[in-house]
């Protein structure tokens, strides 16, 4: 009976001291595997930087068109003489109205958004999200 008293503490601490040692490795791989996503979502960032840039810009030409198409109506419109509230209906009719139909402003296409808008959105979704 002596003998077991005097295993049984070297063998607790023993196991105790391997079970701390097995949930301190277990531990920093969590650590280790979330800094790893980490760096991975920051990578993909920044490989998406370019693919912003680019929307941006298409994005800016197209609202310098639209800019110029609502100046030029407006200058037609105080041209054309008339009552201001025909200036008014003439100048929104010049700004919505294009060939064939068609949107001067780009604002919509038979239905569709234009591409700018509709290529930053589903970038937007799948960029940063």
């Amino acid at each position: 009976m002596s003998a077991w008293v005097f295993l049984i503490p070297p063998v607790l601490v023993v196991t105790w001291g391997v079970l701390t040692y097995n949930t301190m490795v277990r531990l920093r791989q969590m650590v280790d595997e979330s800094w790893s996503g980490i760096d991975t979502e920051l990578k993909r960032r920044y490989d998406l930087i370019p693919n912003l840039v680019d929307v941006v810009k298409g994005y800016a030409a197209h609202e310098s068109s639209t800019f110029e198409a609502v100046v030029r109506a407006r200058d037609r419109a105080a041209a054309s003489g008339g009552t201001p509230a025909r200036r008014r209906r003439a100048a929104r009719m010049d700004c919505f109205r294009g060939r064939n139909g068609t949107s001067a402003l780009g604002l919509t296409t038979r239905g569709q958004r234009i591409w700018p808008f509709s290529s930053f959105t589903s970038w937007n979704r799948t960029g940063w999200a």
